[in-house]
């Protein structure tokens, strides 16, 4: 079961329009239940919103224009964002494959 810290780490991690998108503290705390990391709960988040608005273009008409594929845009780059730090945090502990002893032996010929 997730605890409370960390689907507030989550939720502070998430925009502030999460909630309104079905983001919710049960929702947040199911996803880390399935065995999901902070990081890859963020991960799922964004990919789901770069998924939502892959559909926005920009519109120009009548003098006014919104660039609504900036939305999408954002999103793709927060997947990558992400992305990364869920690799980061899945390499493993080089600095501990380090630390093992090293021996020197002196060859001598016979």
């Amino acid at each position: 079961m997730a605890d409370a810290d960390q689907i507030a780490q989550v939720a502070e991690l998430l925009p502030a329009e999460a909630t309104t998108e079905g983001w919710t503290d049960e929702k947040i705390g199911v996803i880390l239940d399935a065995g999901n990391t902070v990081n890859k709960a963020i991960l799922r988040y964004w990919q789901s919103k770069a998924a939502r608005t892959a559909h926005l273009v920009s519109i120009s008409e009548s003098g006014s224009s919104r660039d609504l594929s900036t939305i999408h845009s954002n999103a793709t780059r927060m997947v990558s964002y992400w992305a990364d730090k869920v690799s980061a945090e899945e390499l493993p502990d080089l600095e501990a494959a380090r630390r093992g002893r090293a021996r020197i032996h002196i060859a001598r010929r016979v």
